[in-house]
């Protein structure tokens, strides 16, 4: 999978009709890396994230991170050289008014944008940022020149906002082909309608 020239969407599917749903959900934080993390890694930033969003009773008790912190004073998602994209809604300095821009805090600086005020999505007073599914809210990002590997990391802290939701995409990449079928990303389906 090569995203080099290709595109990234936050809150929507990329597509249309049935398959260009969006996500009712609430997104804090998505972090890609540009490989598979060993498994070490992966779980430091589970704790990272666990500790941050208080969602430490999620991990399993087995845990490394469970009872104990992650090491957050020398822990950033930037410390692995292969984090190509880090956006934070914990960072309000990362976010403009009314979400038109979401700032990449990795050095790769792929911000993600939405031009149309009517499909920005809004920044809720719990550190995150709300997409309405009804209001085709999403946030866009063309040319992942540093998301250019076939094994990637992908974390997302979100909640759902809604239980009626049948299908939902909380995040997409798609190659340079436009084709809906060179789409990957991860989907939320809370009801029975799809898969």
């Amino acid at each position: 999978f090569n995203t080099g020239n290709g595109s990234a969407l936050i809150g929507s599917f990329i597509g249309s009709g049935l398959f260009g749903a969006s996500a009712f959900a609430d997104i804090s934080e998505i972090l890609v890396f540009n490989r598979a993390l060993q498994n070490d890694e992966r779980q430091q930033v589970e704790g990272y994230l666990a500790w941050k969003w208080g969602l430490v009773q999620n991990l399993p008790t087995t845990h490394p991170y469970y009872y104990a912190k992650a090491p957050q004073t020398s822990f950033q998602p930037t410390s692995f050289p292969s984090c190509a994209l880090w956006l934070d809604a914990a960072d309000r300095n990362t976010i403009s008014s009314r979400v038109s821009q979401w700032t990449d805090k990795s050095s790769a600086g792929l911000n993600i944008t939405q031009a149309t005020a009517a499909n920005q999505p809004s920044y809720s007073n719990t550190n995150a940022l709300t997409f309405v599914s009804a209001s085709n809210r999403r946030l866009q990002r063309t040319s992942l020149t540093s998301i250019n590997t076939n094994s990637f990391t992908i974390f997302i802290t979100f909640n759902i906002s809604t239980t009626t939701l049948t299908f939902g995409r909380l995040f997409s990449l798609q190659t340079t082909n436009d084709n809906v079928n060179d789409t990957t990303g991860l989907n939320i389906n809370t009801g029975t309608g799809a898969n």
